[in-house]
């Protein structure tokens, strides 16, 4: 990690390229502490009440483009984050996938913190897939293939292959299934 007078973390050339990589691609890249020790990658990004009203009347392929338009979006916010050190909302909702992170990385890193959402400071998460789903069996139940979470997995495995993300001295799996 490189620090700047001014107390401001100095992000990596690597991390910038994998930036450029993800606005170039429209990827989701990912939440934290781009210059921290522990990288969780989960299995998909979450959702939230709003997002899952606009599905609520959808159906196949329509159903298919909103996830797909949804996700884009979260892209798009989640790199002007980053690009511009602006910290996530705090109004991401509780939900028990980041428990358990905040948990992980408080026993690796010998921490107590208690804060929602404090892991962020001690890791960065990414995700295999960028398509968003209110839950895991979402599209099976909806009579839809897995088509689309396969494709974002796949267009993700060049992101996967840079530099910045070898860069890790401890990487979390925490994707269950795929």
């Amino acid at each position: 990690m490189r620090i700047m007078e001014n107390n401001e973390i100095n992000y990596t050339p690597e991390f910038y390229e994998a930036l450029n990589h993800c606005k170039k691609n429209h990827l989701f890249f990912g939440e934290g502490t781009p210059t921290a020790e522990i990288l969780i990658i989960g299995k998909e990004c979450g959702f939230n009440t709003e997002k899952k009203a606009r599905l609520s009347n959808k159906e196949g392929v329509d159903l298919e483009n909103e996830i797909l338009q949804i996700s884009k979006e979260e892209a798009d916010s989640n790199l002007y984050r980053l690009e511009n050190r602006c910290p996530l909302p705090k109004h991401v909702n509780y939900n028990p996938t980041w428990k358990n992170y905040q948990d992980l990385t408080n026993k690796i890193m010998g921490l107590n913190k208690t804060e929602w959402g404090s892991f962020l400071d001690d890791s960065f998460i990414t995700e295999f897939s960028q398509v968003q789903l209110p839950y895991s069996n979402f599209l099976k139940e909806k009579g839809l293939t897995d088509r689309i979470r396969k494709e974002s997995i796949n267009k993700r495995e060049a992101l996967f292959s840079l530099p910045f993300f070898r860069s890790f001295p401890v990487v979390i799996l925490a994707c269950g299934h795929l």
